[in-house]
C-alpha cells in the first residue's frame, strides 16, 4: 500500500512542465517535499525512492552534493534489483554524467525507425488492421456496463 501511494505522490510531483528532466520538475513542485518523500520511501525499503534520493544527492538539488551518499543509495537500490539504481550506479562508478541517461531524441529515432520498418515491411491490409487494433486498444474502455 505504501509503495502504491508513494508512486502516486511522486508521479504527481514529477508530472509538471514538459521537456524538463525529473530533477528540474521537482524544483518547480517542491524539492523539500520530494526529499522528504524519497527519504521516507527509502527508509521503508522502496528502492525507487532510494534511486531518486541518490539522484538528488548526486546533483545537489535540495541538499549539498554528496557523491558518497549517492553511491550508497544507488548500491542499495541495485542490490535490491532496481534497474534504474543499477544504471545510475554504473554511470557513477565510471565517473559518467547521469544526464547522459536521459536521451529523448534517441527514443524518437528508435521509435521512428521501428514505425518506418513496419510500414515498409507490411502490406496495406495488415497496416489497416493494426491501426484499427491500436484505436481499439488506446481509444477507450472495452469493459463498460454493456460488456458485463
Amino acid at each position: 500500500m505504501m509503495a502504491h501511494r508513494f508512486r502516486m505522490v511522486t508521479y504527481n510531483i514529477a508530472k509538471g512542465v514538459r521537456g524538463m528532466g525529473p530533477v528540474q520538475r521537482l524544483e518547480i513542485h517542491g524539492v523539500a517535499r520530494a526529499l522528504r518523500l524519497y527519504t521516507t520511501a527509502c527508509d521503508q525499503a522502496e528502492l525507487y525512492g532510494c534511486t531518486r534520493l541518490g539522484l538528488l544527492y548526486r546533483s545537489g538539488t535540495g541538499v549539498t552534493t554528496d557523491d558518497a551518499r549517492a553511491l550508497d543509495l544507488f548500491t542499495q537500490s541495485c542490490t535490491g534489483n532496481d534497474l534504474r539504481g543499477c544504471n545510475a550506479l554504473g554511470y557513477m562508478m565510471e565517473h559518467g554524467n547521469l544526464h547522459a541517461l536521459y536521451q529523448p531524441v534517441e527514443l524518437m529515432i528508435i521509435f521512428g525507425a521501428g514505425v518506418g520498418a513496419m510500414v515498409i515491411s507490411c502490406p496495406p491490409k495488415v497496416l489497416k488492421g493494426l491501426i484499427a487494433a491500436l484505436k481499439l486498444a488506446f481509444g477507450g474502455h472495452m469493459q463498460d456496463k454493456a460488456f458485463y
